[in-house]
């Protein structure tokens, strides 16, 4: 369906619009919602959520903990409104609330089967990093995919 991005108002949500969000959309969406320690800003059609990115801040590990970044944990656009530059629109959000928390940079993962998904960061001017992670409830799923990055602050 194609639709200006005017049309959709982009709010930051919380905990009302994430119970709403994991009861009538996805519940693993709701799941992957942060509030307190990150953002999630939702792309509403009227009274309907239509898209949503997560971003949680996360401190790297040792000797350079000090740092720290921004993880998107999940983005997902309802199928019906995919391929109008609402991804895009969310991401540059999402970067935007990492550079204003001075954040070096945001980072995502995408299994190998979300070809839309690996395209879009590409796109987007991420890099890739080819990786295997284990999942599952019991840790026993080997899944294939991409870490993704980009920087936002450049060093000096």
């Amino acid at each position: 369906m194609k639709i200006n991005n005017e049309d959709i108002k982009f709010i930051k949500a919380d905990e009302d619009l994430k119970t709403l969000i994991t009861n009538n959309w996805k519940p693993i969406i709701g799941n992957h919602m942060h509030i307190n320690d990150g953002i999630s800003i939702v792309g509403m059609l009227k009274e309907e959520p239509i898209a949503v990115i997560s971003v949680y801040w996360t401190h790297w590990i040792k000797p350079l903990n000090e740092e720290m970044d921004g993880y998107i944990d999940i983005i997902e656009v309802k199928d019906d409104y995919r391929r109008n530059g609402i991804a895009k629109y969310l991401v540059e959000k999402a970067e935007d609330e990492c550079r204003i928390r001075n954040l070096k940079q945001i980072r995502s993962w995408s299994s190998d089967n979300k070809l839309e998904a690996l395209r879009m960061w590409k796109k987007f001017g991420y890099g890739m990093c080819p990786a295997r992670i284990i999942s599952g409830p019991n840790q026993d799923i080997l899944v294939n995919g991409f870490y993704v990055v980009k920087t936002l602050i450049q060093e000096t």
